[in-house]
């Protein structure tokens, strides 16, 4: 018997509400990739959420919930931007440059552009351009940055398993939340 969900995605559709067919075979196999080990996507994004920041008992790899993911490297030891450093500018420790939290992925397929500072224009890029290979301070030229997190190590993936990952991300977007009338701008209600 299907549980009742708060979410209505087509993952969560698939995954708990007893329906197989809700999501593609891209998704089921984007799904195997990120919760696979070559990716290390779920240990950052895990969780219902899709992210480190919720804490539980159940949660399989509990974290902190703050990563630096090698976007910047600007002078080949892991700076970022002086306005920009992270929970850096909170702590003052030097090795909390870069570092910010991990977002929930879901709606993340209508969230863009992408990173904390929206650097990053599609979810194709932040996959290819970023975490493939090692942080896009790699794309942009630079060395990976010595103080991303150790699972951002770079992957190889295909077109197709791109295009996978991608399938089983926007399977995370629930159009009823998105369209539901009480989300919208309370300014319009008064």
């Amino acid at each position: 018997m299907p549980i009742l969900l708060w979410s209505k995605t087509p993952y969560d559709q698939y995954k708990y509400g007893g329906k197989p067919q809700a999501i593609s075979a891209a998704a089921i196999r984007g799904e195997d990739l990120f919760f696979g080990d070559e990716l290390e996507c779920s240990h950052c994004h895990g969780g219902f959420n899709f992210t480190d920041n919720v804490q539980h008992k159940r949660l399989a790899y509990p974290e902190i919930g703050y990563h630096n993911t090698g976007l910047y490297n600007l002078d080949g030891k892991g700076a970022y931007p002086a306005d920009n450093a992270g929970i850096r500018a909170i702590t003052g420790d030097a090795a909390d440059e870069g570092k910010f939290r991990s977002p929930t992925l879901r709606n993340i397929a209508v969230t863009g552009p992408y990173m904390h500072d929206g650097s990053i224009n599609s979810l194709r890029e932040v996959i290819v351009k970023h975490y493939a290979v090692k942080g896009r301070a790699v794309s942009d030229g630079q060395a990976p940055s010595p103080l991303r997190d150790p699972l951002i190590d770079g992957f190889k993936i295909t077109d197709a398993e791109v295009d996978d990952l991608l399938a089983f991300l926007e399977s995370l977007t629930d159009q009823s939340f998105l369209t539901n009338p009480r989300h919208a701008d309370p300014a319009k209600y008064h």
